[in-house]
């Protein structure tokens, strides 16, 4: 059992206000996951429209994609079976793994990656993001015997900065 002590800080109000602005225009939790959806942009433009009175201080929103699968045929011994059925109705006693297993047919997505929206301080790097994901979700899944994998790159981040030093070109201001 962890013990965990309490120290009390006083954080001035606009941090609060910063926090749960960073946390909001992130997603939380992935939904939807079963129905297919998986891409959870959350809120890009809140993400990088975040204020805050400390000098050069900006965010960055990213979208990470994660990759997951059981990681014994123990777990789930029919994953990698292409011989089960993945079209309605479903075998309601399956596990979820049924849901979420590969597909049989190629023009269906699968289920198992996902990307999500993140808003992060401009000064993470996509490595240094991607670094802490990775290691901080591998660890908790292992437990469970679930394969977890994030994968970032620095193209799929980009600050309000990044939008400030793009120029709309004339024939896009003409047009607007």
């Amino acid at each position: 059992s962890s013990v965990y002590y309490s120290i009390p800080i006083t954080i001035p109000n606009f941090l609060y206000l910063v926090w749960f602005s960073v946390l909001d225009a992130s997603v939380i939790t992935p939904s939807g996951l079963i129905d297919g959806d998986n891409t959870q942009f959350g809120h890009a433009d809140q993400c990088i429209q975040t204020r805050v009175p400390i000098r050069n201080f900006r965010t960055q929103f990213c979208l990470p994609t994660a990759t997951f699968s059981p990681q014994s045929h123990q777990l789930y011994p029919e994953f990698y079976d292409n011989q089960t059925r993945d079209w309605p109705p479903y075998d309601m006693d399956k596990t979820v793994w049924s849901f979420l297993r590969p597909r049989d047919k190629s023009i269906r997505l699968s289920r198992l990656k996902f990307s999500w929206g993140l808003c992060v301080p401009e000064v993470c790097t996509a490595n240094d993001i991607q670094t802490s994901l990775d290691t901080t979700l591998a660890e908790a899944f292992r437990e469970h015997n679930i394969s977890f994998r994030v994968e970032l790159t620095s193209v799929m981040c980009y600050s309000g900065k990044e939008m400030e030093e793009r120029h709309m070109p004339l024939i896009g201001k003409l047009w607007v």
